[in-house]
């Protein structure tokens, strides 16, 4: 009789911790809708992308408070918060929406990840906190671009070598039946073609 109290009590207590809790959020929800405003700003998915590619931290927190799902995406282009910030190599931004539950490898309308973004803008840092929580070297975007490939297109020799380190095969033909290889030497990336060469000779 006394077991089934406690766990009565325990149950109750539970659901009103969850309430309250349920309470605080709607709370924090309310406030932060209030701000934005304030400022004149509707919270919405494509805010929440804008000001990411802003690399406005403060806003960000600010929609993701006030509801906006972190892999919420722009109407048009299918595009995320995560997505823009990597393009533009916004490091503390990007390690916020992965942390707050972000896809690393959520696709846009043309297939492109974020490390597909931050490696063809040339984001070395940001590409390497993405492999370390689980990004995939080896997808391809529906036109056929890998991390790699976009690294040779975005001519940046450090981000090559960093993902061929990570397993990205810099001779694996794309759909279109070129790959990171062949788009360097058409490239006439002289640096890169090196790289690549002796990766593959080492290995």
């Amino acid at each position: 009789m006394r077991a089934g109290v406690t766990a009565g009590r325990r149950t109750l207590a539970l659901l009103l911790l969850a309430g309250a809790c349920g309470a605080a959020l709607a709370q924090d929800a309310g406030e932060a809708i209030a701000r934005l405003r304030v400022m004149g700003i509707e919270p919405s998915p494509e805010r929440l992308v804008q000001f990411a590619a802003q690399g406005d931290l403060t806003l960000v927190k600010l929609l993701l408070q006030a509801g906006i799902k972190v892999d919420a995406r722009d109407a048009l282009r299918q595009t995320s918060a995560l997505h823009n910030a990597a393009a533009q190599g916004h490091l503390r931004l990007v390690t916020l929406l992965v942390e707050r539950g972000a896809r690393v490898d959520q696709p846009d309308w043309r297939g492109n990840t974020a490390l597909v973004n931050a490696a063809f803008f040339g984001h070395l840092e940001v590409a390497r906190f993405l492999v370390s929580k689980g990004a995939n070297v080896h997808l391809f975007t529906l036109e056929g671009q890998s991390p790699l490939s976009a690294a040779v297109y975005g001519g940046n020799a450090a981000l090559v070598e960093y993902l061929m380190a990570q397993g990205a095969d810099a001779r694996l033909a794309a759909p279109d039946g070129k790959s990171a290889l062949d788009i360097a030497e058409r490239g006439k990336r002289d640096a890169i073609v090196q790289s690549i060469r002796q990766h593959v000779k080492e290995k």
